[in-house]
């Protein structure tokens, strides 16, 4: 039985296709702050976004009832998912959402502030999953916190300022010191953005429209001195306080390094992971010291550039595996127990900067223009997004609705072609997926399921050793290429590329094996696209390329053993400067492999993508 025809407003506007039941004037404000703040986020950290062909795809149920229906969800404020490369989030504005009794939401701003919240976590979360090889543990952490405490006021942004709560985190009693110069001058900070940007992959955007960016040392002496100390009157200067002595301060230090966690456990740990932890591991110790250690690279008042990069480059050495010493001392220059002292120094005397945003108006974009959604449009998003939940049959009901009745479009088509692919269904998907491309839809996943479909058809009862013609290598490829006009290939892109171009009975042109080799040096640790590579670049005569790759792949782990054996015979050939007229062995199609279980980089070979003709 077809769902029900139900009425929906829709719009595309600031990198959201939106989808909502509730009022005009809701919907503007929820999209409006969202995007303020996502501006926020691309300024310090352009990186941190989820991964996505096409715009996120929001769905804002005011309707009571709507939220429940499409996600199957709770007593939960906000719902996010991921289905092939569409990113959802689901969120309840209705007034069936019971606010927690400790969320401190008295009135209709407040629940709606702290239903963003909750939005603005599953973004981050969301963003961080996807890093391939996942970031550090104890780097997620400090980077949900630090964004969790951004501070709006007006018109400014404060960033990375740390909370109270951090400080006591082992002694209570301390004495704090937080920032020693309470002057403000511009010419004392970079970027935010320009600090980070290392660390999450991309050049920093900046904001069109801030007045001024200025320091912030953390100083706070309304009623305390420059330690932390209460004052007499709560009005008494800073610098009419006395300092403990050096031999206090040091004495403080070694106390706290005592109390600290001891490096080699701090950067191995893994949430969840419990085997071989001593008895008195304590999770919330870990997570305040994630912050603290992260807020000390990035934001310590002496920290200069060149820390920052280092900091950057260890991240990523961290991320591929377990940390030791001596690579920890060849990034930072510091030995563990000094990185321990450090730590223990920075948290009883703090001196650090941070940057504050201050915007010349308001940042939030004017309100979207919404109408009323087509039938295709709502079977479309909430299809998808019902399968993304976890509810598969009512999905593909709300995709299969308008397609019979006869009310389908270019991008429903895709959809419910990708949702006939995964399910099992090869011929109901290939007619949908191909009025889907005749209609100018260049969605990446359904041009890839199109171009393993052709590919299945064509070898099909075929023999093993079938080669294929080149009118039928341009029917494969073809969805691949028309793909890339709205986003780069994915890595299952990359390897059916490859794999049609290794069985063609034509050598592959040159602009095709440029993209394979595109492909390599954006999956460098892949064995089977770097196995693939090879033999496209050999059967193309493009034989520096291919020693490269070759030489990757024997140093690869991971690679099968016919596979390495290929690689053996075709670099002893290369050796004796002949072209290998050898057959490379049969290989699953596609090889896709999980990207998130993909073994460490290794250097990647300089090809710098350059085919060169021999």
């Amino acid at each position: 039985m077809l769902p029900e025809p139900e009425h929906w407003r829709h719009t595309v506007a600031g990198g959201f296709e939106i989808l909502s039941n509730a009022s005009d004037s809701d919907t503007q404000k929820f999209f409006r702050d969202i995007r303020q703040y996502l501006n926020v986020i691309n300024s310090i950290a352009p990186g941190v976004r989820p991964q996505t062909h096409g715009p996120v795809k929001l769905i804002l149920c005011g309707e009571r009832g709507s939220f429940g229906k499409l996600t199957g969800a709770t007593g939960a404020p906000v719902v996010a998912s991921q289905w092939n490369d569409q990113v959802v989030f689901a969120v309840n504005l209705s007034s069936d959402f019971m606010i927690p009794i400790n969320s401190g939401a008295s009135d209709a701003d407040d629940i709606q502030a702290y239903i963003e919240n909750r939005l603005y976590k599953n973004y981050i979360d969301l963003s961080l999953e996807q890093f391939n090889p996942r970031l550090p543990a104890w780097f997620e952490h400090a980077v949900r916190s630090l964004f969790a405490d951004m501070k709006f006021n007006g018109r400014e942004v404060t960033f990375a300022e740390m909370r109270d709560g951090i400080w006591t985190m082992i002694a209570p009693s301390s004495t704090i010191l937080r920032g020693t110069d309470p002057q403000r001058s511009p010419s004392d900070i970079r970027d935010l953005g320009e600090q980070n940007a290392g660390m999450f992959g991309e050049d920093a955007g900046s904001f069109s429209d801030i007045a001024d960016i200025a320091p912030t040392d953390g100083t706070d002496t309304a009623d305390t001195d420059a330690f932390g100390n209460p004052t007499a009157d709560g009005n008494q200067s800073a610098s009419a306080s006395a300092s403990p002595s050096a031999q206090q301060q040091q004495r403080g230090i070694v106390q706290r390094r005592n109390a600290i966690m001891r490096m080699p456990l701090f950067l191995n740990y893994r949430p969840g992971v419990t085997t071989g932890l001593p008895a008195t591991f304590n999770t919330g110790t870990w997570a305040r010291q994630s912050v603290i250690f992260v807020h000390y690279w990035l934001y310590r008042r002496t920290s200069t550039p060149r820390e920052k990069a280092a900091f950057a480059k260890f991240i990523q050495l961290a991320a591929q595996g377990p940390m030791d010493e001596k690579t920890f001392k060849a990034c930072l220059g510091l030995s563990y127990h000094d990185m321990e002292m450090a730590i223990a120094g920075y948290l009883d005397y703090t001196d650090y900067k941070i940057p504050v945003y201050i915007f010349k108006d308001d940042t939030r974009p004017p309100p979207p223009e919404l109408r009323d959604a087509t039938p295709a449009e709502i079977g479309r998003m909430k299809g998808e997004s019902m399968i993304s939940f976890g509810k598969s049959d009512e999905g593909y009901n709300e995709l299969l609705a308008p397609y019979l009745r006869k009310k389908s479009d270019a991008q429903l088509n895709a959809a419910l072609g990708i949702c006939e692919y995964n399910r099992g269904s090869p011929a109901r998907a290939r007619p949908l997926l191909e009025i889907a491309l005749r209609e100018n839809s260049r969605r990446p996943d359904a041009c890839l399921a199109l171009a393993e479909l052709r590919l299945d058809d064509i070898l099909k009862d075929k023999p093993d050793d079938h080669r294929l013609t080149p009118s039928q290598l341009d029917s494969v490829i073809a969805p691949i290429l028309a793909a890339r006009e709205t986003a780069e290939p994915t890595l299952p892109a990359y390897i059916t590329l490859a794999n049609a171009l290794r069985i063609s009975a034509a050598p592959p042109a040159r602009e095709h094996a440029q993209m394979v080799l595109q492909g390599v040096n954006r999956h460098p640790t892949h064995p089977g696209l770097t196995f693939l590579a090879a033999n496209v670049m050999l059967l193309g005569g493009f034989d520096d390329q291919a020693r490269r790759l070759i030489e990757r792949g024997l140093s690869q782990p991971g690679q099968q053993d016919d596979w390495r054996r290929w690689l053996e015979e075709a670099a002893a050939h290369l050796a004796k400067k002949q072209t290998p007229a050898i057959e490379a062995p049969a290989t699953e199609a596609p090889v896709t492999g999980d990207p998130a279980t993909e073994a460490p980089a290794i250097e990647t070979p300089t090809t710098d993508g350059e085919i060169h003709q021999q």
